[in-house]
């Protein structure tokens, strides 16, 4: 749930908000905001395309620069506030400093492409901007490899979300 919100309650906000909604929960899911899952709110952005409430390629263009303004924003917060910020993150959650640890150790052999790469894994996907602007991966290719790797994941589950909600509402 979305801030203590439902499916309903998100289908509600997508229909009546529509990209304003949807670029607002982009933004903060990729700044690793809890509450904010892609995975419930881009299938339900698909259903609602199914229905004519918004253009499809309007929905991939502003999930699209939402995810990766919020890639963007999370990379600079940790270039600029490091490991500081990571010790603060780890000392909260014994999982999210054992994540972090596998993704440093993953970006050091992999470069810029262990962001294209983690992309598709759940939790880790955001995470990765913050470990890039940390051990201060490249922009160019960390906006290149994210950009990349956000539109497969974003088409992808709007996809299915349009396929789901044409054949069953």
């Amino acid at each position: 749930m979305m801030f203590g919100l439902d499916v309903e309650a998100i289908l509600h906000y997508l229909s009546q908000y529509g990209g304003y909604f949807l670029f607002l929960v982009m933004f903060l899911e990729h700044l690793n905001v809890p509450g904010t899952p892609a995975g419930i709110i881009m299938p339900a952005v698909g259903m609602l395309i199914s229905k004519g409430y918004m253009p499809f390629t309007n929905a991939i263009i502003i999930s699209l620069i939402a995810s990766v303004l919020g890639s963007i924003t999370l990379y600079l917060i940790g270039y600029y506030f490091g490991y500081s910020l990571l010790d603060w993150l780890a000392r909260r959650s014994e999982r999210t400093k054992r994540t972090m640890e596998k993704l440093f150790a993953f970006s050091e052999r992999n470069g810029n492409k262990s962001v294209l790469l983690v992309r598709f894994v759940p939790v880790a996907r955001t995470l990765i901007s913050l470990v890039a602007g940390v051990a201060r991966l490249k922009i160019k290719g960390f906006v290149l490899y994210s950009t990349v790797g956000i539109f497969i994941w974003n088409l992808a589950l709007i996809t299915f979300g349009y396929f789901l909600g044409y054949r069953f509402f």
